[in-house]
């Protein structure tokens, strides 16, 4: 009896298979057809209403793939509200009847609205700005100022909008160049609507610079935040360097950041990344919550494409919540009024996720909790970007100059210090500055090489006072050390500084003189010419 209930079931199963996903897609080329035949004189308002109606329902269909469950039934609710519209009432002139059918239809659509309010798009507004790129940075000061003005107008037209921007360094231009539209700046981080992010002086190389680069970085942009605007930032932002270094998540963390974003890594030409969320630890075992975006650092608000990313993040993270950045970047340009229009519009569709304009601090809030309630990823490795690999090399000069730059100025710093025992007067402005400029030319298209050549003849030109400034500080402090080193004894003294933490065992050559100026010779068996002294 068994085999027969199976052969019977099979059979039927044979005779009426399971409906796939393409068997019950909604067919709306006929009401389309309908839509494109309307012409004068029907009202266009009407026509609008039918056609806003009809994207609601291609959204619907959107939502109810990313959500899957009881995929069948709602796609059943979404084919009825449709046929419940009346074009041929609209067709005829006949405007109470068409609404009437509107109004029926959209009440059928309640379960699919409930459905779709489950998910959230928070929309973070960002310009990026390339301090210097196919253009000298005397150009970008200009475009941070025609950038904020754009942001800080739209501010005043829209009352919830809010934007967020990185880059110590573009606000201390405008506080030099123009005041005012730095004053206009501070009230609105004072009102909460436009957030700093990043705190590092600019958004840096993330490969090459040293460890005490990365932390200087962080600490004269945190620093110069929080004098200026009172706040203190939170979040890195750097998500368009060249591949990232091991070591951030520890460094980022011990300078305060609670959160890190980047999106380069999406760029892979050969390993896909996997993550959009996860925990990037460093070798320390340090872990910094980080987060990529399924799109850009520059998306447009297009409504079908953030339906597109929606349904990639709920795949790879189950997760109910993505975040857009939005704006137009590398040249600034701010935000354009259709991208804060779109917006809006979705906020009010029916049938679309909401929309909520947010920091990037309050969503790495939020997605703290998410990482609370559910498993997230530990990427414990560099950030590697396959994509880019010649900015290793290009450029090389630049890369010299910057590493000698590095050892120069912690060298200047360790002395100084050093020498202030003795009272030399530490230049700390004067050493934060070539700092500073030191950090300008880390930046994420400069160091890399991926620059056009007048932003190099700046760069060197950046080096020289680097190097000049450097070391005439350097050689005061040890000046001034020297100046108190017993040196009294037969012969002449040679003293040897090591900048190092640890003893050295290295070889020194050094050419002296006799009282008429000819080279002595080494009379001494042991070769030893002057005597050690550590301080």
């Amino acid at each position: 009896m068994r085999r027969i209930i199976i052969l019977i079931l099979l059979f039927a199963t044979f005779l009426y298979p399971k409906k796939t996903f393409a068997d019950t897609y909604l067919d709306y080329s006929g009401f389309e057809n309908e839509l494109k035949r309307l012409v004068s004189p029907q009202d266009p308002e009407l026509i609008r209403l039918a056609e806003e109606f009809l994207e609601e329902i291609k959204y619907g269909e959107e939502i109810i793939e990313i959500d899957e469950k009881d995929w069948t039934l709602r796609m059943e609710t979404l084919r009825e509200a449709l046929s419940f519209v009346d074009l041929k009432a609209l067709k005829n002139g006949e405007g109470k009847v068409f609404l009437e059918s509107l109004r029926k239809a959209r009440e059928t659509l309640g379960p699919i609205e409930e459905v779709a309010k489950q998910y959230t798009i928070y929309l973070v507004s960002y310009s990026h700005i390339d301090m210097a790129w196919l253009w000298p940075r005397s150009e970008t000061i200009q475009v941070m100022k025609n950038t904020s003005e754009i942001v800080l107008n739209f501010m005043d037209e829209y009352p919830d909008f809010t934007f967020s921007q990185s880059s110590a360094q573009a606000y201390r231009w405008m506080e030099e160049y123009y005041p005012q539209v730095f004053e206009r700046i501070k009230e609105k981080v004072g009102e909460g609507r436009w957030e700093i992010v990043g705190g590092q002086w600019v958004e840096p190389d993330c490969n090459l610079p040293s460890g005490e680069s990365f932390i200087r970085q962080t600490l004269l942009g945190k620093r110069y935040f929080k004098d200026k605007f009172g706040v203190d930032v939170k979040i890195g932002w750097v998500p368009d360097s060249f591949g990232y270094n091991w070591n951030l998540p520890q460094i980022l963390k011990g300078c305060g950041m609670e959160g890190f974003l980047t999106q380069k890594i999406n760029w892979n030409d050969t390993t896909k990344f996997p993550y959009n969320i996860f925990y990037w630890q460093a070798p320390d075992g340090t872990k910094l919550l980080t987060y990529f975006p399924v799109g850009s650092y520059g998306e447009k608000i297009m409504p079908n494409e953030i339906l597109n990313q929606l349904k990639r993040i709920k795949k790879n993270h189950n997760l109910k919540e993505l975040l857009v950045i939005f704006g137009l970047g590398d040249h600034g340009g701010g935000i354009t009024r259709d991208m804060l229009e779109r917006a809006y519009k979705l906020r009010k569709t029916q049938i679309y996720p909401q929309i909520i304009f947010t920091s990037a601090e309050k969503f790495f809030e939020r997605l703290k909790d998410s990482a609370k309630a559910g498993e997230i990823p530990v990427v414990n490795d560099e950030l590697y970007l396959q994509y880019h690999r010649g900015t290793f090399t290009t450029q090389a000069k630049t890369k010299w100059n910057n590493r000698k730059g590095e050892v120069l100025l912690e060298n200047v710093e360790k002395f100084s210090i050093i020498a202030r025992k003795f009272g030399f007067v530490y230049p700390q402005e004067e050493i934060n500055e070539l700092f500073r400029l030191l950090g300008f030319n880390q930046f994420h298209d400069i160091l890399p090489g991926s620059s056009i050549f007048s932003v190099y003849k700046d760069s060197a030109k950046d080096f020289e006072r680097i190097f000049s400034s450097g070391e005439n500080i350097l050689n005061s402090a040890l000046k001034v050390i020297s100046s108190n080193i017993d040196t009294e004894g037969e012969g002449k003294a040679v003293i040897i500084y090591n900048p190092l933490s640890w003893e050295r065992s290295d070889l020194v050559e050094i050419e002296v003189e006799d009282e008429e100026g000819q080279t002595p010779r080494r009379d001494d068996p042991t070769g030893r010419l002057y005597r050690y002294v550590q301080i």
